[in-house]
């Protein structure tokens, strides 16, 4: 994927327009097999990672946003009053802008450490570096790390709710052919329910 994304830098391949090497670049595991988290276990996680992270996980979680893209999103992008996030294109995959509606459970999630400026995550120079360090606060949660574990999950259990692999694959800003090839894993009813009260277990604050 290096190769791909130093070709878009300087201008061989379009910044803008999702390209048939970036699906090659993102093709499932050669066994096929697609993991999600179930609700237990994404509550386990969010309630066991330092504060500084959660944040980085919520909306990884609960936005359909990418790893680099949260690693680039400041406050000021976050609109609690209106409760949405803007991704601007500068820090889009793919240079494109975007609004994400921001679900209950995310809400909940951010309301206690949100700001009015500065980075939403810990910000380093490299994206491998955020994924490093988060990997170390993950350590002694008892829940297997899944690959690419939030995005699969927001994918499998929004298309539960929406029932419309055309409309999550625009929400989350990718291909439907990626979506179903990369995402989706069968969510029931019953699961879905438990994955929407996912909320902080310590009472949040007052308004």
């Amino acid at each position: 994927m290096h190769c791909f994304s130093y070709a878009q830098r300087l201008g061989y391949l379009p910044r803008n327009i999702e390209t048939e090497a970036e699906h090659l670049a993102e093709a499932p595991d050669r066994d096929g097999k697609i993991e999600i988290y179930a609700a237990e276990e994404m509550q386990i996680i969010l309630d066991g990672l330092p504060d500084k992270w959660i944040p980085f996980a919520a909306i990884g979680a609960f936005a359909r946003c990418r790893p680099a893209e949260i690693h680039r999103l400041e406050w000021k992008d976050i609109d609690m009053g209106e409760r949405y996030i803007t991704v601007e294109s500068s820090k889009s995959k793919t240079g494109k802008r975007r609004s994400v509606p921001m679900s209950d459970t995310l809400y909940a999630w951010l309301k206690p450490y949100a700001q009015k400026s500065g980075w939403v995550c810990s910000h380093y120079s490299h994206d491998s570096t955020l994924l490093n360090e988060f990997g170390q606060a993950w350590g002694s949660i008892p829940v297997k790390k899944v690959k690419n574990g939030f995005r699969h999950s927001y994918a499998s259990y929004r298309l539960a709710e929406v029932k419309s692999p055309s409309q999550v694959a625009w929400e989350m800003n990718t291909s439907e052919r990626k979506l179903k090839d990369n995402y989706l894993e069968l969510v029931s009813e019953k699961k879905l329910l438990k994955w929407k009260q996912i909320f902080p277990s310590v009472p949040l604050p007052k308004e």
